[in-house]
């Protein structure tokens, strides 16, 4: 689902799988079929529509991969319900959502006194709201002027308790890189360091546990008989 310009494909492709596609937007529709073409795959095997009303008959998937997808959709039950309709019984969804509070924003000034400030401002005082539908679905893909959600632990919490899908794992991805108001402070190299650092005493501490400030959450979910 949101298969962009369907590299991810391809290179499932290569391990032995059979692989569909299905993106919103005409233009990643397009470059993903070129894609397919170039390697060997049949273009036939992308389509375009939207994941709340897929192009696709009820149990026909072994895996559904979704990846920086659903933080964009404006009902995410909706999507994962529709998700659910073309899994076969105990087939997996793997899908990311993006964590509000990752530690690189928890570490720098900018988001949690300038973004918190623009936050209450645009959405409590002038009651602005999130992009609707009838916005240019070309601008998801560009992500331009669209604005995606971000996540806390409790949320995805929530959104996995509500999905009738039965949790196989959830892993924190990724907890760099670090900035002082959005400008890095270490070289590239040491970045890496000091994130592989950062991840390694994250994930053996029981009071900063890794579930809490991970860039992103990769979640596993399976569909059970009822």
């Amino acid at each position: 689902m949101g298969c962009g310009s369907g590299v991810l494909l391809v290179a499932m492709a290569e391990m032995g799988h059979r692989v569909h596609g299905v993106d919103i937007a005409p233009g990643m529709v397009e470059e993903a079929r070129k894609c397919f073409e170039k390697n060997g795959l049949d273009p036939d095997n992308v389509q375009l529509g939207g994941i709340e009303k897929l192009p696709y008959e009820d149990n026909s998937f072994d895996v559904v991969t979704c990846v920086g997808v659903l933080e964009y959709v404006f009902k995410e039950q909706a999507a994962l319900s529709e998700i659910k309709r073309i899994l076969k019984k105990n087939g997996q969804i793997i899908f990311t959502l993006p964590n509000i509070f990752k530690l690189k924003n928890v570490l720098d000034p900018y988001y949690w006194l300038f973004l918190s400030f623009r936050h209450f401002f645009r959405y409590k005082i002038l009651k602005k709201t999130v992009a609707n539908t009838s916005d240019d679905i070309n601008q998801i893909s560009t992500n331009t002027n669209y604005t995606n959600r971000r996540y806390s632990y409790r949320q995805v919490k929530n959104i996995i308790a509500a999905s009738c899908l039965a949790p196989v794992s959830l892993v924190g991805l990724g907890y760099g890189a670090f900035t002082i108001f959005r400008m890095e402070i270490f070289s590239d190299k040491f970045s890496i360091r000091v994130c592989d650092y950062f991840e390694k005493f994250i994930e053996r501490s029981s009071f900063l546990s890794g579930k809490y400030f991970p860039n992103r959450w990769v979640i596993c979910l399976k569909k059970i008989e009822e």
